[in-house]
């Protein structure tokens, strides 16, 4: 998956992009149930409902912004099935998740867990 990029809709009060909220519209403008999210540095993780299957899962997305040129807010999105490589997602978000048989959910949610700190 490619990167995406549009025009903010959101901003601090400093007049910063608000990278979690317009990654928290992203994921209800596609239709998901949005369960928790969370911003860690430029990284967002999300726990989402998948309305068919009643299924939560791990989203991540890498975010940027620009705030001289056109579309100023981009995002890279993956979900926890790709194998992405940021394993900073906040427990709380990830005891949201349904258990699952996917390995390399498995192996992302056991590097997250190994990498947070008490």
């Amino acid at each position: 998956m490619g990167w995406w990029f549009h025009n903010s809709d959101y901003r601090k009060p400093n007049g910063d992009i608000d990278r979690k909220a317009e990654m928290d519209s992203v994921v209800i403008d596609e239709g998901f149930q949005l369960i928790k999210s969370a911003l860690v540095g430029v990284i967002y993780y999300a726990a989402i409902k998948d309305n068919n299957s009643n299924n939560v899962f791990g989203f991540i997305a890498i975010t940027t912004s620009d705030k001289k040129n056109g579309y100023n807010f981009g995002y890279k999105g993956i979900d926890e099935t790709m194998g992405p490589f940021f394993y900073n997602c906040p427990i709380s978000i990830l005891k949201l998740l349904t258990p699952t048989d996917n390995e390399e959910a498995k192996y992302w949610r056991d590097m997250c867990l190994k990498n947070t700190r008490p």
